[in-house]
């Protein structure tokens, strides 16, 4: 008996396990398909995360401080520093840690990469292994470690960046999904001072990666009394102060960023005030219902399954009467109530600033604890309508097994169409910037000097990107490393490198009176806005990048 228990828990253990290593595996496999971090989708905010985790390690604090995104930057300064100190390990002439990073940021940024897939596979790990503790439930854990899978669209098809506070969002979610799991299958927890204090923690970490993990703090009624829950709330409150000691000195421009987001009727805070603008909110709402419908789908069902638990504890009859009076049924229709209306909340907040699915991040990983908790509130109803088809504990374990099944062959095709349509972008970008090469390669423009905008799909214009939005701190670094980097700043229609404005009159002299520009695409208005004020004449114009002629007689 005792071996037989010891080889199911090692099987069921193999499991566990198994997910978090596909999840890696597949992960990774789509981190290259989506290319070079400087690929105009790519950058943003990724190379903006790089360069403010190295103004971390040189003790100055980050340009980016609204999110505020301070554990992403943490996280990418410890990269930093670990991999800097292991290479002077065995190159003692190893340049300075700005220059070596600044030459090299593709590296760097992959390394931060991978940390994040890592913890991310570690949160899953545990968020299995404990279910699988408390809940003796080989199923349930596994439809827990699901979620990367079956919201791979969202994660990874419609949010392009990879080194960003969503990866560490989405860690958050799954360390709240891990104690919601506690607290459904472990009566009196909620009462244990270190339940109150790991949600602290969690919510603490949350909110500093970025503030969009508001609408979980929800969750803090699950912590049984008033003193319990002050207990949380100091915790919530230490752990945000000692994570964002980096941006200390800037609590004011948040507080102030804040405040434009929730009283103005345009993203980032721009705009009229105007607290609530439904034209907005409806027409946002209609673009994420089709970019993350899978989210508003299961979120429905779930409200649908609370409010048919409520009618039938009141008026069922017979089998398909539940009774509220136990503890895992309550326990399960209040997580139920508060996901729901967490999730419905998030949605709100997101369709009053912007329609994008990275606003979605904590919400988007709970997905797999909502296939959890819908399994469990439809369970009684299914196994009433089958109690004469089998008993009822095969009937469960066939109902959990099947919606394993479902849920794996849901991830299965939703990673794979984020796969083939990450494929075919790349291969559009790959194909443009190819294209653009060969052509300043030629003769006919091969003396001419190049001029880059932000959304150029280049390195230097992608440093240029991430100076912008980090205080300008390197600008002599930069300019020592790529000396003949040139761009074009579509705010105020001027030229520069890294640290200072350049006349177009001498870039037009230095190509021997030959000047081009790589973009995007500008077509229509955008030629307008992002463009240059001189007169431009097309050269190359692709899905995704664009090379143009700027006249200069």
């Amino acid at each position: 008996m005792f071996k037989d228990i010891t080889k199911t828990r090692l099987i069921n253990s193999l499991f566990l396990i198994g997910f978090p290593i596909i999840y890696i595996i597949t992960y990774v496999v789509i981190s290259h398909q989506k290319g070079p971090y400087y690929w105009t989708p790519n950058q943003d905010p990724d190379y903006a995360y790089l360069m403010d985790s190295l103004n971390i390690v040189n003790s100055r604090s980050p340009g980016i401080f609204q999110h505020p995104g301070t554990t992403a930057q943490v996280l990418g300064a410890l990269v930093i520093i670990g991999s800097y100190s292991i290479q002077s390990l065995f190159n003692s002439g190893l340049a300075s840690i700005n220059e070596t990073v600044l030459s090299n940021p593709e590296l760097y940024l992959e390394l931060i990469n991978y940390a994040i897939i890592g913890i991310t596979a570690f949160c899953l790990l545990l968020l299995g292994f404990v279910c699988y503790q408390v809940s003796h439930n080989i199923f349930l854990s596994l439809i827990l470690q699901t979620t990367p899978f079956v919201m791979a669209l969202s994660i990874a098809e419609h949010e392009p960046s990879r080194v960003a506070p969503e990866g560490l969002l989405f860690c958050a979610s799954q360390l709240l999904a891990t104690l919601l799991v506690i607290y459904l299958f472990k009566p009196t927890v909620e009462r244990s001072p270190w339940f109150a204090i790991s949600f602290g923690i969690v919510f603490g970490l949350g909110l500093v990666s970025k503030l969009t993990f508001l609408p979980m703090l929800l969750f803090i009624i699950v912590v049984a009394g008033i003193w319990q829950k002050l207990l949380t709330i100091l915790a919530t409150i230490i752990t945000f102060f000692i994570a964002t000691l980096p941006i200390f000195d800037k609590y004011a421009n948040i507080g102030n960023w804040f405040i434009a987001l929730a009283i103005r009727d345009e993203p980032y805070g721009r705009g009229e005030v105007q607290l609530i603008n439904i034209e907005t909110i409806l027409k946002n709402l209609g673009r994420l219902s089709q970019r993350d419908a899978l989210l508003i789908y299961l979120t429905g069902l779930l409200l649908l399954g609370c409010i048919g638990v409520f009618l039938l504890s009141k008026y069922g009859k017979g089998e398909l009467k539940i009774s509220l009076e136990a503890i895992h049924t309550k326990r399960l229709l209040l997580l139920s109530s508060l996901t729901a209306i967490a999730v419905i909340a998030q949605l709100l907040l997101t369709a009053k600033e912007y329609y994008q699915s990275r606003y979605l991040m904590p919400s988007i990983g709970l997905a797999g604890f909502i296939i959890f908790l819908l399994v469990q509130i439809y369970l009684p109803v299914i196994l009433a309508l089958g109690r004469d088809l089998l008993d009822r504990p095969s009937l469960t374990e066939f109902v959990l097994a099947i919606a394993l099944g479902l849920a794996i062959a849901l991830g299965i095709y939703q990673t794979y169409t984020a796969s083939r349509l990450i494929v075919d972008r790349s291969a559009a970008f790959r194909a443009d910037t190819a294209q653009i090469q060969t052509l300043l390669n030629t003769p006919e423009y091969s003396s001419c000097v190049l001029t880059l905008s932000r959304r150029a799909a280049t390195i230097p214009s992608a440093l240029h990107f991430a100076q912008f939005w980090t205080g300008n701190q390197f600008g002599d670094v930069l300019t020592q490393l790529y000396p003949q980097a040139l761009f074009h700043n579509e705010d105020n229609k001027v030229y520069e490198n890294y640290s200072q404005r350049v006349k177009l009159e001498d870039i037009s002299e230095q190509g021997q009176r030959c000047v081009v520009f790589q973009t995007n695409p500008l077509r229509g208005r955008r030629a307008e806005r992002f463009g240059p004020k001189q007169p431009i004449e097309e050269i190359f114009v692709g899905k995704v990048q664009a090379l143009y002629r700027i006249k200069t007689n």
